[in-house]
């Protein structure tokens, strides 16, 4: 019930936590909206000056060309005549697209020859470009006239110069007229939206020539009104460059505008290039965009809202499913621990690494505070060092695949080493992936050591621990078989104490156990690794070696001397020595072990014959292979 209340709880915090995420990322996505707004204005901002510049750089260069052409009109007045002169203009005229006409006019405003037939007569002294020249009378300055309606009834502009005598006195005005369709041209060439317009404008009259979805005609007028332009002027008057945003009486536009400057009057405005566009229709893929972004927004918002609300309904059902299943398990996981933790066996879990996780208070009485002061960490650790392959390749196998691995291993214990018999069973999760491994383990130690207490008496003698008899000639028929494989020689020493029954009158049986275990220490003493010693019966031997009959022999001499040589000494101090008779005899072709004995026994007769305490040789069978 209280997990329950605890999740109910949790439930308005996550609807809480949610809330406030949206809330916070519909912020971050306003703010995101607003900044990519004013950038995407500062884009259209930049790009509308950058064109404007381009326009206002270009018209430069063709004002100071035109500039060029009326400075050389003016030199050479008075060394041509008017007809040379007016081919002459018509010719610069030509070559100049800029220039819809080039004219002169004399000190009263009559024309004195021209690009264009004009009636004889005709009095242009009321022409800005005329006054303005005449009113100035500056020898090298270039005078830009307000916008004038001409012959076609379009807006043009016309550039002006004075004419001086040497005595610096007005003599007239040479003009040029610029072709407004060239400069509708220009302009029009930069415009790449169809909402976009250009303007280049006079700033003392207000008036200029207009292109674009704005263009001003006869027909058409621009899309500014008088009063906006009118209330344009004073902001831009003082600019050289700039682009903004700017709101009329009736529309919104992004604006640039860029001076045409330095060839006029300093006490006249500059032309002014301005370009614009409409506000609304360049920031409309903006508001699209923004618009779709709020809708997915909300979209997900919702989405995301009502998607908690469901999931955590079905939280609720497995919660509750999950705690009835939990209560099984722990009463399980009780009647589990009751048997493991009271069991006399070992039992570890060991993860997918090898380390141990878990182990139970059986392992912990074994184990805990082993000699070495460190705690084991892996399954590995607790075998010795001779054993680990054997159990690091069990452990392998069973975290490879499920599977039951069985080994009998020597570990380090708290108590020393004990032999212990381990079952690594492999423990497996979801789609029986192995996931770890549980070990199960006994001291087998006692078993172990009985079996090999029993293995022992079976094959040593109890007394000597020689080998037996039995295992004698087991062990040596096997050599017997191995040396006749290799084509070695083989050789066998039989070796029987001499007057051993007077030793057991005379000094009793514990000195003939005495006797006999001494005997056994010098036999072993002069046996090599490979070969095979065991006593036959009573204070008989046998040794198996390798080598010749003559290698055998003076084994057999050696060993004789140490028996007769070492004296036997009893517990109370007493001394007495013994002799040894020895038979040898090399294997022949053929020959099988009870075949090799017999000859050798019979050496060892002859050995006795001669006296005791002596070797004899055997001679050669009475049959080959």
């Amino acid at each position: 019930m209280s997990r329950l209340l605890s999740t109910r709880s949790n439930e308005q915090l996550q609807r809480l936590a949610l809330l406030l995420l949206i809330i916070v990322v519909g912020l971050l996505n306003g703010v995101f909206s607003y900044i990519e707004f004013r950038e995407l204005r500062r884009d259209q901002q930049d790009t509308l000056a950058n064109q404007a510049a381009l326009v206002s750089a270009n018209l430069e260069l063709h004002i100071r060309s035109t500039h060029q052409v009326l400075q050389e009109i003016v030199a050479s007045h008075g060394f041509l005549s008017h007809e040379q002169q007016a081919e002459r203009m018509q010719a610069l005229a030509n070559a100049m697209p800029i220039i819809r006409g080039i004219g002169m006019l004399n000190s009263r405003g009559f024309p004195l020859g021209g690009t264009r037939m004009i009636p004889h007569g005709t009095n242009f002294s009321d022409r800005p470009y005329f006054q303005n020249a005449q009113a100035d009378r500056q020898r090298h300055r270039l005078y830009v006239s307000t916008p004038f309606s001409d012959i076609t009834g379009n807006l043009s502009f016309a550039l002006s110069k004075a004419m001086m005598d040497e005595q610096n006195v007005f003599q007239g005005v040479v003009f040029a007229i610029l072709e407004p369709s060239y400069i509708e041209k220009l302009m029009g060439s930069t415009l790449y939206t169809p909402d976009m317009w250009a303007a280049l404008l006079h700033l003392d009259a207000g008036q200029g020539i207009w292109v674009g979805t704005s263009q001003a005609s006869a027909r058409r007028p621009p899309v500014l009104s008088q009063q906006e332009i009118a209330s344009l002027l004073p902001h831009i008057s003082d600019l050289d460059r700039k682009s903004f945003v700017w709101s009329g009486t009736e529309t919104r536009h992004i604006m640039a505008v860029s001076a045409v400057k330095g060839l006029v009057s300093p006490v006249e405005k500059p032309l002014m290039v301005v370009m614009g566009r409409s506000h609304d229709e360049a920031m409309d893929n903006w508001k699209r965009l923004a618009y779709i972004q709020a809708g997915l927004f909300l979209l997900l918002a919702v989405s995301a809202y009502w998607g908690l609300i469901f999931y955590q309904y079905r939280r609720r059902e497995y919660v509750a499913t999950r705690i009835a299943d939990q209560r099984l398990i722990e009463e399980r996981e009780h009647d589990y621990r009751v048997i493991v933790e009271r069991t006399a066996d070992c039992v570890l879990h060991l993860d997918a690494e090898g380390r141990l996780s878990y182990a139970n208070p059986a392992f912990l009485a074994l184990f805990e505070g082993l000699p070495s002061g460190a705690a084991p960490d892996s399954f590995l650790d607790l075998v010795v060092e001779e054993d680990r392959e054997k159990a690091r390749t069990a452990l392998l196998l069973a975290l490879e695949k499920a599977s039951e691995q069985r080994l009998q291993v020597l570990c380090s214990t708290r108590s020393g080493a004990r032999h212990m018999e381990w079952t690594l069973c492999s423990a497996s999760g979801v789609a029986d992936r192995v996931t770890g491994v549980i070990a199960v383990g006994r001291d087998v130690s006692a078993q172990f050591a009985l079996n090999r207490e029993l293995r022992s008496r079976a094959e040593q003698d109890s007394l000597t621990d020689l080998a037996n008899r039995g295992h004698f000639l087991n062990v040596a028929t096997a050599m017997l078989n191995r040396m006749v494989r290799t084509e070695r020689p083989v050789a066998l020493l039989m070796i029987d104490l001499d007057f051993f029954k007077e030793v057991n009158d005379r000094w009793g049986h514990h000195a003939g156990d005495t006797a006999l275990k001494l005997c056994a220490d010098l036999i072993r003493k002069s046996c090599r690794e490979q070969d095979i010693a065991g006593r036959l019966g009573g204070e008989e031997f046998a040794v198996l070696l390798a080598g010749t009959l003559e290698e055998a022999a003076g084994v057999a001499e050696r060993l004789r001397m140490a028996i007769a040589s070492e004296p036997v000494t009893l517990t109370n101090g007493q001394q007495f020595h013994l002799t040894a008779s020895i038979g040898v005899a090399q294997r022949e072709a053929g020959e099988d072990l009870e075949a090799l004995m017999q000859r050798a026994d019979a050496a060892l007769y002859s050995a006795k014959q001669k006296g005791r305490d002596s070797v004899a040789r055997a001679g050669r069978p009475p049959f080959t292979d």
